[in-house]
């Protein structure tokens, strides 16, 4: 089942991937800026985490790219998150 700490852990995972990083490192790397809130996101790492978050969870549905979403978006991990949730239409 997809649920929001699904989502938050395979978008960690592809951060991990695209910045060549461990899970951890990048755990470590939003508790040092606050949490998911505070951690920034660039487009270009927003669409392949996107695109990761798809794959990895077998959601067989398209999530929107940044091309898609305004900035405010995707630019945290908590933004990223409510994005994919909400078109997921999840909601806890």
């Amino acid at each position: 089942m997809t649920d929001l700490k699904a989502i938050r852990d395979a978008i960690i995972a592809g951060l991990a991937e695209a910045q060549n990083h461990t899970t951890d490192e990048v755990e470590k790397a939003i508790q040092n800026v606050g949490g998911d809130g505070g951690f920034e996101i660039e487009s270009k790492t927003a669409e392949f985490v996107c695109a990761y978050v798809e794959q990895t969870l077998g959601l067989g549905v398209k999530l929107p790219t940044p091309c898609d979403l305004g900035p405010d978006q995707y630019a945290t991990i908590a933004a990223l998150i409510g994005a994919i949730a909400g078109h997921l239409n999840i909601t806890s």
